[in-house]
């Protein structure tokens, strides 16, 4: 009978796991089968009763294709990756969070303040030194007349309209007729000078501010305001733990800022991004002006 590689009898599947038999050894065991003479032979598939021969050593499958020379580098099977190794920083770790512990806490200071001096610290009288200079050199250059308007006047200009925004009668006019006289709107100021300096307020003239500037920062009509208010921010004392939001400044006038965001208490506005206190104060702030518009360089602001 021709004899069978042990191979053959097994397969090849986990040659390289289970014990190995010689040649003459699965000869000797198939002539005994084919002899009908199976009574000493256990036929079980159990892995651990298999016949092995002690001086039989199996070579492995595909030597020749699984040697490797020296030459050709470490194995780069599998994710193709290098494995990575770590290892203990030696030395003292930085770290780049500022210490707090100098911060000095002025709210002790601000119990004694009155409500005017909190309105000061956002907008303090340069505010109106500057709308007023602005306010007149832009009438003069249309009409060729001065508007002779000043700091305080224009105070008491927002003083009247922080009145009206109280009182909320249906027309701004109903505020000078005699039968409302009871109010101190008339007697501060009349009605016409009152829409004058309404129809003519702003910051900055169109000479002052270059095209480029223009089109690079959209709320350039009230960027001086709004680094004065930018300052007050910053005076505030900064506490360790900080949160970056988003905030929604109402309004619903015309304006290509203009954004709206369901869900918010008041989703029609302008888009702020704030750097809040956990208490809610807010210490710095950005108001989004679109994807196309980047961040404003601040020389462009210092005005």
């Amino acid at each position: 009978m021709a004899a069978f590689s042990g191979a053959a009898f097994y397969g090849t599947c986990r040659r390289r796991d289970r014990p190995r038999v010689s040649d003459e050894t699965a000869e000797a065991v198939l002539q005994r089968i084919a002899q009908a003479n199976t009574s000493d032979i256990d036929l079980s598939d159990s892995d651990d009763d298999t016949i092995v021969d002690p001086n039989f050593s199996a070579p492995l499958e595909d030597e020749g294709t699984d040697e490797t020379s020296d030459d050709e580098g470490p194995s780069t099977s599998g994710t193709g990756r290098a494995e990575k190794t770590w290892k203990r920083h030696q030395g003292e770790i930085t770290t780049w969070i500022p210490d707090f512990g100098d911060n000095i806490d002025s709210s002790e200071q601000r119990c004694s303040w009155a409500p005017i001096d909190y309105f000061v610290q956002y907008i303090p009288n340069e505010v109106y030194e500057k709308m007023a200079l602005a306010m007149n050199r832009s009438y003069v250059e249309m009409t060729g007349k001065s508007l002779q308007t000043s700091a305080e006047e224009l105070k008491t200009f927002f003083a009247i309209s922080l009145t009206m925004s109280c009182l909320c009668y249906p027309q701004i006019r109903m505020y000078w007729q005699k039968k409302n006289t009871s109010t101190s709107c008339s007697r501060q100021m009349s009605r016409d000078r009152y829409f004058k300096l309404r129809h003519r307020l702003q910051l900055v003239t169109e000479v002052e501010v270059s095209e480029e500037e223009k089109k690079d920062d959209l709320l350039w009509r009230i960027r001086p305001l709004l680094e004065f208010v930018l300052k007050g921010c910053q005076k505030l004392p900064r506490s360790k733990y900080l949160c970056i939001d988003e905030q929604m400044i109402p309004f619903s006038g015309r304006t290509q800022l203009k954004q709206y965001v369901p869900r918010k208490p008041n989703p029609e506005g302008l888009k702020n991004f704030v750097l809040a206190t956990p208490g809610g104060l807010i210490l710095d702030f950005e108001i989004y002006q679109g994807k196309e518009i980047k961040s404003i360089p601040r020389e462009f602001r210092n005005r």
